[in-house]
């Protein structure tokens, strides 16, 4: 495969026409002074290997140059892609031998890494976003709006009052956690 990137840096092209090189067009006069390449497969050879034209005559060969003619839709794709990664090669993380013992799972909503990754518990939020949450309040707030909040919470799922919801003692708990947190926060 034809290697362009790496050319590039290896023997860059040469920046100017040999001196008093004439314009590579049939029956032009004028000197070459614009490089124009003879192929896409001769991008980075000496000066020999490219067209040297004048301003008039590059213009009209950059009007009609399509690095891609006589390319097939496949060939057109896959030049592009390797382009992509400057003809590096690439694989895939999903089914690299390499990555089999990386075990970890994490959450991936967009099914980028297929079906094998089971999508873990999202992270926790701030805990000081949670307890604001919590206690139903927001910054700011005193510590009179913390109290009100966490005694009519309180109220609403005491177990002694929600005795046919098993969910009241838990959130009994998150609330006094919350309530804790909160009042370090404002001390």
């Amino acid at each position: 495969m034809f290697r362009k990137f790496t050319q590039w840096f290896d023997n860059p092209p040469p920046k100017s026409a040999p001196e008093n090189y004439p314009c590579d067009h049939q029956g032009c006069i004028e000197a070459g002074v614009y490089r124009a390449p003879k192929s896409r497969h001769q991008l980075n050879k000496g000066a020999n290997d490219w067209y040297w034209l004048c301003l008039i005559h590059i213009r009209d060969y950059n009007n009609a140059w399509n690095y891609y003619s006589n390319m097939s839709e496949s060939e057109v794709w896959e030049e592009r892609h390797s382009d992509v990664t400057w003809d590096r090669p690439t694989w895939s993380v999903e089914n690299n031998q390499k990555n089999q013992s990386f075990q970890y799972k994490f959450n991936d909503p967009f099914g980028f890494f297929g079906d094998t990754h089971t999508a873990a518990p999202t992270p926790s939020k701030n805990p000081d976003q949670e307890a604001l949450d919590t206690l139903q309040l927001s910054i700011p707030f005193t510590r009179q709006e913390l109290r009100v909040n966490y005694r009519k919470l309180v109220k609403q799922y005491h177990p002694d009052t929600n005795k046919d919801n098993p969910a009241a003692e838990e959130m009994i708990r998150k609330l006094n956690q919350a309530y804790s947190h909160l009042q370090k926060m404002i001390s």
